[in-house]
């Protein structure tokens, strides 16, 4: 599986996109997010969003959808902050969860990332460990 992931905003509002890649056994899942986000900050260490917006998702069908997502951070320090990223989306009827549980590491403007992520619809879940690197202004 492949994230890309672009945040932007100032002050309560910001923005997101997000392109998810799932390719398994050659069937492949492309799920896109663009979502508008109502950011809330308590103190320094604590950040939730509420964020609403569309959703496409492409794999052997099309279907576009509403996209809702409540990401919480919370900052140990200024270099490590744990992360919970839970979003609910429905395409054509049918509803779909992400849960990503995230620990990440900032050093200036760059990052690591390692945690594990959940899909699931119907009976259906793909699910798994990830580790990544992201830059941050």
């Amino acid at each position: 599986a492949q994230l890309n992931r672009i945040e932007g905003g100032y002050g309560l509002i910001g923005f997101s996109y997000t392109e998810n890649r799932l390719t398994e056994d050659g069937d492949s899942l492309t799920l896109k997010n663009t979502l508008l986000h109502y950011r809330m900050s308590f103190g320094n260490n604590l950040s939730w969003d509420f964020a609403y917006g569309r959703g496409r998702m492409n794999g052997n069908q099309v279907h576009e959808g509403d996209v809702f997502a409540m990401p919480i951070r919370l900052r140990i320090n200024p270099k490590v902050h744990f992360e919970y990223y839970p979003v609910w989306s429905s395409y054509n009827g049918g509803s779909m969860s992400e849960h990503q549980f995230s620990f990440n590491w900032q050093h200036k403007h760059y990052g690591l990332t390692t945690g594990y992520k959940n899909w699931s619809a119907g009976p259906t879940t793909v699910n798994g460990l990830f580790a990544g690197l992201y830059v941050n202004f």
